[in-house]
């Protein structure tokens, strides 16, 4: 991504039509954010391991595994270790340690026939975020099996890595972008970067609308609250091929960050 602000609006105005250029790019300007991008570490490179993708979680022995009731085990995704990232100034005001984990039903139980979605609100406790606090003992889990099918396979381990970049809205949570705004969406991807795009908090980077608007059911003023928590998207390296090449976003109330509600998260997806 773009290192500085003033590289994001160059690269704007190159984007935007020059009938609208003036009008919008200090709007926009005033919109971007900053977050981490994961990637995968380089050869030889020692810096600190900020998330995990895959295998298996280590969590407390007496922790509930999450299940989606009527449906079965959630598959673990990641684990973000709070305590590695860099320090920086970004949206999300997470804890300063401990270790938060991320879980949602794969399809692997059922083929796919379900789908998590914030269009569904009754499919929403089949994703999951647990924090687990600093110095309380774990071990490594592994999901329980499922009596009459198949056992889930864990996804193939990936450590990561965090850089702080700078985000760009892909499309309008705001509600006050011109009616054909396109340019935005190419601009947003422009600065994204090759993929996978792995995210904490910055704006995501959807496939077919905002994520903000999906999980606030198209309600501008409410998708203002909505945070981008995490962005995992399809990455062979790690067996996590959602859809025909989607993405899976967890998203969360400043104010419930802030109160450590994880519980109170919102997941949707896109393919």
């Amino acid at each position: 991504m773009t290192a500085t602000v003033d590289e994001c609006v160059e690269t704007a105005r190159e984007y935007l039509p020059v009938e609208v250029v003036e009008q919008w790019v200090e709007q926009w300007k005033g919109l971007l954010r900053r977050g981490y991008r994961l990637r995968p570490l380089g050869p030889g490179e020692e810096t600190a391991v900020v998330c995990r993708l895959g295998g298996n979680p280590r969590m407390p022995e007496d922790q509930p595994w999450p299940q989606w009731p009527g449906h079965g085990p959630l598959t673990f995704i990641a684990a973000l270790d709070c305590a590695a990232l860099p320090p920086g100034e970004t949206d999300l005001v997470l804890p300063d340690a401990g270790t938060l984990l991320f879980f949602f039903f794969d399809g692997q139980l059922d083929d796919g026939d379900e789908v998590v979605t914030a269009a569904e609100e009754s499919s929403q406790p089949g994703a999951r975020l647990i924090y687990v606090s600093q110095g309380v003992p774990v071990v490594e889990r592994t999901a329980p099996v499922v009596e009459g099918v198949n056992q889930i396979r864990p996804r193939t381990e990936q450590a990561l890595t965090a850089d702080q970049v700078i985000t760009a809205p892909a499309y309008d949570a705001s509600g006050g972008y011109p009616d054909d705004a396109s340019f935005f969406t190419d601009l947003a991807l422009d600065l994204g970067g090759p993929g996978p795009h792995h995210l904490l908090g910055g704006w995501a980077l959807p496939i077919q609308d905002a994520v903000e608007l999906e999980v606030a059911r198209y309600d501008h003023a409410q998708a203002r609250e909505w945070l981008l928590l995490a962005q995992i998207d399809t990455d062979e390296r790690a067996g996590m091929v959602w859809g025909d090449g989607g993405a899976r976003y967890w998203l969360i109330r400043r104010q419930d960050l802030i109160d450590r509600r994880f519980d109170r998260a919102r997941f949707t997806s896109q393919s």
